[in-house]
């Protein structure tokens, strides 16, 4: 508190991280800590516009947003942690003007060197590296990182189920997701039967049957 200059402790703790892979498949994450602890309740994903994929700022912009849009402004931290330098809390700064949000206290806090920065302070701040703020700042961006990550490895298994199923003539975007949401697993998908399949909004018998054809004699291809 006393650090950071904070009116009181913060009792609630956000942290946002950004991640992606070469500019591809861009998301966003939200913790939370409620003194001291991860509140689970609290934890957010962001799936960034592919528009704005790869830049950092903008994908830092818009998860700012989301988490600051109408029906999220209940329960605002007493601390906004951005990951990153003072590029990434400009950018955060930058999100709040743009949509007129409400007083809300805001830092960064950069790897390596683990400089803290601030709004409106030029040089970063930085606490002795067994300074219990320091430690829990830590966490909060580590934990943003992790659970970051965990979502970007989901979409992309996601994303090579669907590049799987997108070899069947007559299978979209649309089956895609609809086989996906309904099943949960493409190891699930090649145990339907045809009639499950079919059953599956948006299907029908035909596509079920060439689905189901196609799935068997791929799975025959990878046993030899």
């Amino acid at each position: 508190q006393e650090a950071l200059g904070l009116d009181k402790p913060p009792a609630r703790l956000e942290c946002i991280d950004i991640s992606h892979l070469g500019g591809q498949e861009t998301v966003g994450s939200l913790v939370c800590f409620t003194d001291g602890q991860p509140d689970k309740k609290g934890y957010r994903h962001y799936r960034i516009k592919a528009e704005v994929c790869g830049d950092d700022s903008a994908a830092i912009q818009e998860a700012v947003k989301r988490r600051l849009s109408n029906s999220a402004k209940n329960n605002l931290p007493d601390l906004l942690l951005i990951d990153g330098g003072k590029g990434q809390l400009n950018s955060a700064l930058k999100a709040l003007r743009q949509i007129d949000a409400p007083h809300l206290n805001l830092a960064s806090l950069a790897e390596e060197e683990e400089e803290i920065y601030l709004p409106g302070r030029s040089e970063p701040l930085v606490l002795p590296r067994n300074h219990p703020g320091l430690h829990l700042l830590q966490r909060a961006r580590d934990e943003a990182h992790r659970f970051a990550l965990t979502y970007q490895k989901k979409l992309r298994q996601r994303r090579m189920k669907a590049s799987v199923l997108r070899q069947v003539p007559g299978i979209g975007k649309k089956r895609q997701e609809a086989l996906l949401r309904h099943f949960g697993s493409l190891k699930r998908i090649r145990k339907a039967s045809i009639d499950e399949l079919a059953a599956v909004p948006g299907m029908n018998r035909k596509v079920a049957e060439d689905l189901n054809e196609y799935l068997s004699e791929s799975s025959e291809s990878r046993g030899r």
